[in-house]
Order: structure tokens, then sequence, then C-alpha cells
């Protein structure tokens, strides 16, 4: 327990002097306006424990992509100072009235639920005229159905991965049928596929941290991206750390989409599937010496209490299911997200959170 006095003994083994130190420490390298809590997260924020499941990730994701995603960023740049941002998709409905709703949404993941309940084929057969928003990595999945979304969304910055995600030939006959939402980071060889395909990119920020610090790396990125043409830069969005969620805070805030169904947005795994079969396995294996005890404590049983099945989640899926519920909370009342996935570990019990739940095909047939 930390005093508000000054005694002798701080905390339990803290001694005055000792906390002289590190206030003094606090104040020397700018951050002496934030608590301690905060302060101790920043200076042991490149401290790892290895059987934490998260920090592996976390720390893999930073040595491996940052670096990456700066030097994305400033390939794209030129093309973001010169191009489309996403105000230039905010329907002119909801410029005149911020509370307006403009009809029903389908928001497009690739978990596996949306191939077990055939998902894509009940909405390539269905009359639905809405905007239907896909993850980069359902996009392909969507065409080869006979599916051609109104929107596809990048987030991340991976330049071998997302890339695939628009290599296809069908990419380039629907392409101009596309409209590109692409975070600044985005790898640029998926900038310059898109181009060859015809779709018309709209560019946003992803917002990283608390951009009201001076030392927000958001910040940063939105004020690199201010041009004559785009004097605000790329609006900042929020992601939830996945295309999948922010395919659907684009869908609701920029595109004033209600009812908005979700498919193919699991944030989870089937019950059956094996460990080895996990998104961060070899990550984590590589990580710990291949020590598979490790992943099998962070999976997870998940008793869907809506749909009335299983399903597992890592630390990641937890962590992106908590992002979601805590967007939902901020959502404006007249704004529906119905799950229609049929499965996965999004939901939740807590009445102040507007989250309904339905089979797809009920919600194709309500709102077509």
């Amino acid at each position: 327990m930390i005093f508000l006095s000054t005694v002798q003994l701080i905390a339990d083994d803290v001694y005055e002097v000792t906390h002289r130190k590190l206030l003094k420490m606090k104040n020397d390298i700018g951050l002496g306006d934030i608590s301690w809590s905060e302060f101790f997260d920043k200076i042991t924020e490149d401290i790892f424990l290895l059987d934490d499941v998260n920090a592996i990730i976390q720390k893999a994701t930073r040595d491996n992509l940052l670096k990456v995603w700066c030097v994305n960023f400033g390939d794209n740049l030129e093309d973001i100072r010169n191009g489309k941002t996403i105000r230039d998709l905010v329907p002119l409905e909801a410029q005149e009235n911020e509370n307006v709703v403009l009809g029903p949404g389908v928001v497009v993941g690739r978990g596996p639920s949306i191939y077990k309940h055939k998902h894509l084929n009940l909405l390539a057969k269905s009359n639905f005229k809405g905007a239907i928003v896909a993850s980069d990595g359902s996009l392909i999945d969507c065409l080869k159905r006979g599916v051609i979304p109104t929107h596809v969304v990048s987030v991340d910055g991976n330049n071998e991965l997302i890339w695939k995600w628009y290599d296809d030939p069908l990419v380039d006959k629907y392409g101009s049928k596309i409209k590109a939402i692409l975070c600044v980071s985005v790898a640029h060889n998926v900038v310059e596929r898109c181009k060859k395909a015809g779709i018309e990119i709209f560019w946003f920020n992803p917002q990283f941290d608390d951009y009201r610090r001076n030392d927000s790396f958001t910040k940063l990125q939105m004020l690199m991206t201010r041009s004559e043409k785009n004097p605000g830069g790329a609006p900042n969005v929020t992601c939830g750390g996945n295309a999948g969620c922010t395919s659907w805070v684009l869908s609701t805030g920029l595109l004033r989409r209600s009812p908005v169904g979700l498919i193919g947005i699991d944030l989870g795994y089937l019950e059956e599937t094996p460990l080895e079969e996990t998104a961060y396995y070899k990550q984590v294996m590589d990580s710990t010496n291949g020590n598979i005890n490790i992943i099998a404590a962070d999976i997870k049983m998940v008793n869907n209490p809506f749909f009335k099945v299983k399903a597992k989640a890592d630390t990641i899926f937890r962590q992106y299911r908590s992002a979601w519920l805590d967007i939902l909370k901020q959502m404006r009342p007249n704004i529906r997200t119905i799950n229609c996935t049929e499965g996965g570990t999004l939901f939740t019990l807590d009445p102040k959170i507007s989250l309904e739940y339905s089979k797809f095909s009920t919600f194709l047939q309500e709102n077509s």
C-alpha cells in the first residue's frame, strides 16, 4: 500500500529515499503527470513474462510488425495525402443529421461459422440490398460465392498475408464495384493491388493510443497525413484490434447502417478445433521452446447460451470480445447490432449492452 503522507516506509519494502528517486525519475522522463500504475506499466512495457501468452504475442507483434507498419506508412504517405479519406464516405444524409439511419447492413468476417452454416450462400441467393462490408480475409470467398461486397476493410500491415486476400482474378473482375477502406499502415503492395483492380481507396488512421497525448503515435500519424487536399488528415478509427470489428464500427458509425447483421464474426474456434490449428500455435511454441502446456492452459471453452453451442477462445479472441463489448456500450441507441453467426463467443448477459441474436436466414427475410 502507498501512503499519501511522507513516512519512512512508503510501501511494504519501498523506503522514502527510493520513493523520492522514483518520483525524480518519473519527472525527469516527462511522466510526472501520470499515475504510478501508468508509470510502472510504461517503464516495464518491454518486459514480458514467458508464461503469459498475451505477452508473448505482444512481443512478437512488436518485434516483427512495428517496423513493417512504419515502413508501410512511409510508402503509403503520398497516396494518403493525395487520396480520399473515410470522410468522403459519410452519406449526405448523415452530414445533415448525425442520428440518421440508412437501412440494413451485413458485416462479413472469416470465422468458421460462416462456412459451417453456409451463410455466404444464403446471402448470395437473397434479395438483400443493403451495405455489405467485408473484412479483407473474407473478400475472395465472398466473390467466389457470388457476393459482391460494397466495401472491404484492411487493418493489418502484414505484407505477405494481406496482399493475398486481394490477389484473385475475381477481384480484378469486380474491383470497380468495391470500395476499399484501408488503414494508413497497410502493406503498400495491397495499395498497388487495389489500384490494379480498379478498387477505389479511402484511408483511415487506426487508433493505437490516446491521440490527445503529445507523445501519441496515433496523433503523429494523423498529423503527418495532413495535406492541402485533406487538411484534417486521415480520421482516427477505433478498430477493436481486428478487421471484423473495424468493419462493424465503420458500418454503424460511418455508413450509418442499422440493423447490422454479423456473420463470420466468431471471435473463437469451433469446439472441435485442435490446438495445432489455433492461430498462435507456432508463434507461442517457437517462443517457449515447444511448451504446448502454455497454449493448452490459455485456450478456454466458452458456452454460448444464445446459440446453444460451445466455442474455444484464446487470450487474443477474449481481448477482441472485450473490446467489442466496450464499443457496444457506447453505441447510439438507434443502432441495432444482430449477431447472426449462430456460434462463437460474441455475446453478453449485460442488459445495458444492446446486442441481439438471430439466425442469418431470419435476418435476411426481415431485411431484404
